[in-house]
């Protein structure tokens, strides 16, 4: 029998505990133990629902989506290995000293409070106007289509210059959902091919949190720690 005090997990937790810094890396494993379905079970339909371009094509199945997925998400009560976290990190993410970096888009790390977060694709709490959808430099068809799609919706008006993000509050609202300038609103999760206002955003949000400090302070190695689902072999 292999001795416990040199197993994987005894030697994970004494570099854990050794670390001065932390950084928890977690994907769709994290989300799928609490019994979330993951988008790849969606089949082709996601890489249908995740085009930024389906919210003017397409308004209200592009929104009803992800308000019915955020609904979804609020409703699963994360699995332990939440609480799990917040005991081994508590006091270290006291001291600044971790970082929580998710491809999920549930918004189930925010609960973690005081806990640093980069939700590398966005999160689905977040809703921003769409005044900015389409990459300025890109003039391809498709993109042509929403500019049009805006211009019309907009009727001579001014869409949004700087669009904020807001935190959508209640249940499943009633679609369409616009801005006070008239566009429709998107929840703030990076789909394909997505070079507008989200991607910017989660950009530099990542590179605040991540690259916002000097590499030189960090002491010992940040521990990378990547989340399989609890129960995995």
């Amino acid at each position: 029998m292999e001795n416990e005090s040199s197993s994987p997990l005894a030697r994970a937790a004494r570099a854990l505990m050794e670390a001065d810094w932390v950084l928890v890396a977690s994907g769709a494993g994290l989300s799928a133990d609490s019994g979330l379905e993951t988008y790849e079970a969606l089949g082709p339909d996601y890489d249908q629902l995740c085009r930024a371009e389906l919210l003017y094509e397409d308004t209200e199945r592009f929104q009803n989506f992800w308000l019915s997925s955020l609904l979804k998400y609020r409703a699963q009560v994360p699995h332990e290995g939440f609480q799990v976290l917040e005991g081994l990190l508590r006091e270290r993410a006291d001291m600044g000293r971790v970082y929580l970096y998710t491809s999920n888009v549930d918004g189930h790390l925010r609960q973690l409070r005081g806990f640093p977060l980069c939700e590398l694709h966005g999160c689905c709490e977040d809703w921003i106007c769409s005044a900015r959808l389409t990459p300025e430099a890109d003039h391809a068809p498709r993109w042509a289509r929403v500019r049009a799609a805006q211009e019309e919706l907009l009727r001579g008006g001014t869409a949004c210059r700087e669009p904020m993000t807001v935190r959508m509050e209640g249940g499943l609202e009633e679609v369409p959902l616009k801005c006070h300038c008239g566009l429709p609103l998107r929840s703030v999760v990076f789909g394909s091919d997505d070079l507008g206002d989200v991607f910017v955003l989660l950009f530099n949000v990542c590179s605040f949190l991540f690259f916002g400090f000097d590499l030189q302070s960090l002491g010992r190695p940040i521990m990378v720690w990547s989340f399989l689902p609890f129960g995995s072999t």
